[in-house]
């Protein structure tokens, strides 16, 4: 998880600089990395890693789609992306949430995340 979450981050990286390119192969090793491990349930350590995993390629995904000037089909790329990396993140710390496990700091994100996926369902309607 330490290493999808290193790509989705340098991913991020990559967007802000404006390296669609550099971006999108970073996210495609997350994704590989994230689809091919095993998501144990009872290791909330792991399922953690993986929902900040998550939420760094959503982030890379939507800087992507905020600053794409080749098009909109690709642009509406990352924007689904973007929504379906938020809703995993979303999903797994809602989990965690119902087990008791996340502290005050981390419940806001919640709701974040819930506004980013509304956010991103805006751009694709548009």
């Amino acid at each position: 998880m330490r290493a999808a979450g290193a790509h989705a981050h340098l991913a991020g990286a990559h967007a802000k600089l404006g390296s669609a390119a550099s971006a999108h192969q970073e996210c495609d090793k997350a994704k590989k990395i994230l689809s091919a491990s095993v998501d144990d349930a009872a290791n909330t350590m792991v399922r953690r890693l993986r929902a900040i995993a998550y939420g760094d390629l959503a982030e890379a995904h939507a800087t992507l789609a905020a600053g794409n000037s080749t098009g909109y089909d690709s642009a509406a790329e990352d924007w689904r992306s973007a929504r379906d990396m938020y809703r995993h993140s979303l999903a797994l710390l809602e989990d965690l949430k119902k087990r008791g496990i996340l502290d005050a700091e981390e419940l806001p994100e919640l709701d974040k995340f819930r506004q980013k996926i509304a956010d991103c369902d805006a751009r694709l309607a548009k």
